[in-house]
């Protein structure tokens, strides 16, 4: 297929139809379109079509059709040819940065680093340090900050094992290629470029609080930051294990949290970031700078949680770890001493679960600030049962959930360690006061079903959530056990004799009266149950 004019603008109407189009139409369209990207020359016919071509759809079928015909045609083109195509595309982007659509950029993007992962194990060492350094000379240079920003989240895209593209390499490839991209450092590099980037527009967003959305949107001045962030939270996510850890299973990745890692382990390499207060006051003061942006909050507040995951030998010893757990827990329980809306509660008390869990019960008790850090993490959770149950109010839930699994964790931890008789004391008047609540909301929730019978029908909690918290609540009773019977005893007496004196006095109660004393007495045998 010669590229001519002819040519470029059927290609043109074939994309406008196959975008709008419906029926008999678009199967032609989709059937030409499939048979340009067959064509010999279609690396030709795709620089033609972006070099000449105002429609986005055209644009970004000629995206397509680049990143098929390089990976098609890898064995013909040359060390050179690939260099060249890599430089073109690329220039292409930075010259049409304005104009362009994100999703034609990002095939584009995704094309050159396709071409880069491909060509890793196959060409000189220099072409690879090539691109690094012109990552590095974009991001350095203001017009074209934000290009070097979106080609680093493509290559990390790349080259993680969870975002791979099919690029005709075995999974063993791949898995070499994330493993060398973590252990040559060119990950810890794209961390550590896009975090003093974070902290050089820190001080402009501060002065300009209630301007960030404008700011960080599409059009804004600092529309990079964002993606700046989803750097950090991608390099943050890189799956750390190497292939032993894996035990040999090809395919396999790190067990993840709705496509997050659970514990993150980016070893002694990455001392130098982590072992010291200044990342985390970055990310925190981050977060406490765009709280209010509808654009910022959500991504930054995802480093946190990312940060209250890390583990590991990036630790060289107990002293770096109690210090970055007592610093982690210090700032995120002055987020909530700092007015919490509720879409915050999800995230603070997973990044509270999180800490507890990978720092275990030993060492947050053995901080000298652990009864200021108990005290908080127990308000908080008897803040959320206070929150009275409905639809709407789904984020209270989701975090009481992890509190209680918090809650949880600590007293069987603590329970299990005989010698640890002061741990028990240390935390016991918390979880009674936790035990408390959760019995008095019961009590309120069985209430409010009878009086409300219709709706809560409708509305009940999944059976199995309520099994769970149960479960978890029968375990933090048992730190005060005399506490927590005494408590439920003198409750169900209070009930069973308001039943007796029906039964056995003839004492008239209303039937709703009646009605909330039974389904009182049910909650409380369960609780006592568990």
């Amino acid at each position: 297929m010669n590229p001519t004019p002819e040519l470029i603008r059927e290609i043109e109407d074939a994309c406008e139809q196959l975008s709008a189009g419906v029926g008999a139409g678009r199967v032609a369209a989709e059937n030409f379109l499939v048979n340009v990207r067959k064509a010999e020359n279609s690396l030709q016919l795709a620089r033609q079509v972006l070099e000449s071509s105002q429609r986005d759809s055209a644009c970004f079928q000629a995206a397509c059709m680049l990143k098929e015909g390089v990976l098609r045609d890898w064995s013909k083109l040359t060390a050179d040819d690939r260099r060249e195509m890599k430089s073109y595309v690329l220039q292409y982007v930075i010259q049409k940065k304005l104009s362009m659509k994100h999703f034609v950029r990002h095939q584009l993007l995704q094309a050159v680093a396709i071409m880069v992962k491909r060509g890793w194990f196959e060409e000189a060492p220099e072409y690879f340090n090539e691109m690094m350094t012109y990552v590095h000379t974009l991001v350095g240079e203001e017009g074209t900050r934000d290009c070097g920003i979106f080609l680093m989240r493509a290559l990390l895209d790349e080259f993680s094992s969870s975002n791979r593209s099919v690029v005709g390499l075995t999974w063993e490839i791949h898995h070499q290629c994330q493993q060398r991209f973590h252990a040559e450092g060119h990950l810890k590099t794209f961390f550590t470029l896009a975090m003093s980037m974070i902290a050089a527009s820190l001080d402009f967003l501060k002065h300009h609080q209630k301007d960030i959305d404008a700011l960080t949107s599409s059009s804004g001045s600092h529309h990079w930051l964002i993606h700046c962030v989803e750097v950090i939270n991608q390099s943050l996510n890189w799956d750390f294990t190497d292939a032993q850890a894996k035990g040999g299973v090809v395919g396999s990745f790190a067990p993840s949290l709705n496509g997050r890692n659970d514990v993150i382990t980016p070893g002694a390499a990455w001392r130098d970031v982590f072992v010291q207060g200044s990342t985390l006051d970055l990310f925190y003061s981050l977060y406490a700078t765009c709280r209010g942006s509808s654009n910022m909050a959500h991504v930054a507040r995802q480093c946190l949680v990312d940060l209250a995951a890390i583990r590991g030998d990036v630790f060289p010893d107990d002293a770096s770890r109690t210090m970055y757990l007592d610093h982690s827990l210090n700032s995120i329980l002055a987020l909530i001493s700092a007015h919490s809306n509720d879409s915050e509660f999800v995230d603070v008390a997973l990044i509270l679960l999180r800490l507890v869990r990978n720092f275990q019960a030993s060492t947050l008790v053995r901080s000298s600030h652990a009864q200021q850090h108990l005290s908080a993490m127990g308000e908080f959770t008897c803040m959320l049962m206070s929150r009275r149950s409905s639809l709407g109010d789904g984020w209270a839930a989701e975090a009481l959930d992890h509190m209680l699994e918090l809650w949880c964790g600590l007293s069987v931890a603590i329970l299990h360690q005989d010698d640890d008789r002061c741990h028990m004391e240390a935390i016991g008047g918390f979880t009674a006061k936790i035990f408390s609540c959760f019995v008095e909301k019961c009590m309120h929730e069985a209430s409010q079903e009878v009086q409300e019978w219709d709706q809560a029908d409708d509305e009940h909690e999944d059976k199995s959530v309520l099994e769970e918290r149960l479960t978890a609540i029968g375990c933090i009773g048992r730190l005060k056990v005399g506490e927590g019977m005494q408590q439920l005893v003198e409750m169900l007496a209070q009930r069973l004799e308001a039943i007796r004196s029906v039964v056995t006095d003839g004492r008239e109660l209303p039937a709703m009266q009646a009605s909330v004393a039974l389904e009182q007495i049910h909650w409380l045998a369960q609780i006592a149950g568990h």
